[in-house]
C-alpha cells in the first residue's frame, strides 16, 4: 500500500465525489496498471452525465462464489427462495468468461450470495485466478471456517480485503441472529487473522467486521466500533437489514425514527474519528439529492450460473416490502422481477455491459420511468 497521506486525502475525496464506496477502499498499486488507469479516466469524465453506452468499463465487479451455507440465519435471503437456486457454486469455467473484463476493474468482491466463500471447493484456484490479473481481490465471510489453513492461504495468495460478517458484539445477541455459528469461536478466529497479519508485518489483507443492523440492535453500532477496536481490524462496514420474508418486516431498520437513527449515525461517525476507525456508513433517511443510483453506471455482479445484473438485489423474482413513493419511503408488498441483463454464457461479459437491455435500464433510470424497476427503490437513495 502507498502510505502517502496527501495521495490517501485526493483518492479519499475522489471516491466520494465518484461514488466509489467502500471504507477498507485504499489506493494500492492495482490503480496504477495502463488499462485501468485508462478506464478510470473515462469513468471521471463520463459518469457524471450518466451514458446509456458508457466508453468504460465497470470499476468494481461481485461475484457470487457460493450458495452452500453452514449457517441458517433466519433473516438471509436464503430462506425465502426456492431451493433449485441453492447449493450451487461458481464454476473455474465461469470464473474465466469474467476474466477478460478485469484488467479494465479496480476491485472484484467475491460475495456469497445464497452461501459462505470457502465452501466453494474452488475457492483458492478462482481467487488465484483473478489476482493473476492485477486487480483488487476481497471476499466475504461469515468467519467460521477462518481456519489457519485458510489464514496461511490469505497471506500465501495476497488476499486484499476480508470482510467478516458479526453483526453483534453480544455473544447471545450474535449466535440469535447467526444461527449454527459459535461467537467465541469466529472471534478466535478473527484475532488469529489479526494477529498473523502483525506478525508477518503485512499490509495485506485490510480486515473489516460487517454489521448488518435491524431494529433491535441498531443502537449497539457505537460502542461496536470499540468493540472492532479492540479486536484489531482495519474498518467496519454497516448496512441496514433488508427484509427478505414479510416476518422480518417488524425487524426492519426503516421502521426506526428517524431522529433517532440520525442520532446514532452522528454518534458513531464522531466515535470513528475519535478512535481512528474507518467506517461505511448508510445514509440515515431517503437521500432526495443523490443524483443517481451508481451501479448501473459503475458495478456489474455474476451469478455462479453466468447471470449478470447490475445490482445484488434483483437476483430473482421477489417480494420487496418497502418502496419509495412521492419522495417518502413506505411499507408495501409488491412482487419485483428479476434484472438479469445477459448471462456470459451467452455473450461475452464487455459487450453486456453496453448490450441494449443495459442501456434501456440507464435510459429508464435517467428519465425516471415507471418502467424502470430502479425508480421506486430505496437502494438508490443511499439507505442501505
Amino acid at each position: 500500500m502507498i502510505n502517502n497521506v496527501f495521495i490517501t486525502r485526493v483518492w479519499k475525496r475522489l471516491r466520494e465525489k465518484l461514488n466509489i464506496g467502500g471504507a477498507g477502499l485504499a489506493i494500492s498499486e492495482s490503480f496504477f496498471r495502463p488499462r485501468f488507469l485508462a478506464n478510470f479516466l473515462f469513468y471521471a469524465i463520463q459518469s457524471r452525465f450518466r451514458p446509456q453506452r458508457p466508453f468504460y468499463y465497470p470499476l468494481t465487479l461481485m461475484i457470487e462464489i457460493s450458495g452452500i451455507c453452514n449457517l441458517f440465519c433466519d433473516r438471509c435471503e436464503r430462506s425465502s427462495v426456492k431451493n433449485e437456486v441453492m447449493g450451487k457454486s461458481t464454476s473455474i469455467k465461469t470464473i474465466k468468461k469474467i476474466l477478460p473484463i478485469l484488467p479494465y476493474a479496480y476491485s472484484v468482491y467475491l460475495v456469497g450470495g445464497y452461501g459462505e466463500a470457502f465452501l466453494n471447493p474452488n475457492f483458492w484456484r478462482i481467487h488465484s485466478l483473478l489476482k493473476k490479473t492485477g486487480v483488487i481481490v476481497g471476499f466475504f465471510t461469515n468467519g467460521v471456517l477462518l481456519n489457519k489453513k485458510n489464514i496461511d492461504k490469505i497471506f500465501r495468495e495476497q488476499t486484499d480485503s476480508v470482510l467478516i460478517s458479526i453483526d453483534s458484539s453480544k455473544k447471545d445477541v450474535y449466535e440469535q441472529i447467526r444461527k449454527g455459528a459459535n461467537f467465541e469461536q469466529v472471534i478466535r478466529n478473527i484475532k488469529r487473522l489479526v494477529a498473523e497479519k502483525k506478525e508477518r508485518k503485512s499490509k495485506k489483507p485490510d480486515i473489516g467486521l460487517s454489521f448488518t443492523f435491524q431494529k433491535n440492535t441498531f443502537a449497539e453500532m457505537p460502542k461496536f466500533l470499540y468493540f472492532a477496536k479492540d479486536l484489531g481490524v482495519d474498518f467496519v462496514s454497516f448496512a441496514g437489514m433488508i427484509a427478505h420474508k414479510k416476518k422480518n418486516i417488524i425487524d426492519s431498520p426503516f421502521l426506526i425514527e428517524e431522529k433517532k437513527i440520525k442520532e446514532v449515525f452522528d454518534e458513531v461517525e464522531e466515535i470513528s474519528e475519535q478512535i481512528g476507525m474507518p467506517i461505511r456508513l448508510p445514509k440515515p433517511s431517503i437521500d432526495y439529492d443523490r443524483p443517481c443510483c451508481p451501479h448501473l453506471w459503475r458495478d456489474m455482479i455474476v451469478f455462479y450460473n453466468g447471470d449478470v445484473s447490475p445490482c445484488p438485489y434483483f437476483r430473482i423474482n421477489k417480494e420487496f416490502y418497502f418502496f419509495v413513493e412521492n419522495r417518502h419511503l413506505v411499507q408495501t408488498d409488491k412482487h419485483v422481477p428479476a434484472l438479469i441483463v445477459g448471462n456470459i454464457n451467452n455473450e461475452p461479459i464487455t459487450k453486456i455491459w453496453r448490450n441494449d437491455f443495459y442501456q434501456q435500464l440507464r435510459k429508464n433510470l435517467n428519465k425516471k420511468s415507471s418502467r424502470s424497476p430502479c425508480d421506486t427503490c430505496y437502494f438508490k437513495y443511499g439507505v442501505h
